[in-house]
């Protein structure tokens, strides 16, 4: 399943600005797209352990974990 291959897929380079990334995760969000929010969850999520998540990140990452997981049910 393509959604479980973006998971696994490496780290994509994401813009060390915190607004710039934080509004890329946004429109990828709003987007609807399950693969793109597949690509939010696996960067929040792989950025959450290597460096902390501010706390707007961890409320994207939660809603884009529930979004995915409504997707795939």
């Amino acid at each position: 399943d393509r959604v479980f291959e973006v998971l696994r897929a490496p780290y994509a380079e994401e813009p060390t600005n915190w607004s710039r990334r934080y509004k890329a995760n946004l429109e990828k969000l709003a987007s609807g797209d399950v693969i793109k929010v597949a690509e939010v969850v696996r960067d929040l999520w792989r950025r959450e352990r290597e460096r902390g998540l501010s706390a707007g990140e961890k409320r994207m990452l939660a809603k884009a974990r529930q979004i995915l997981v409504s997707e795939l049910a």
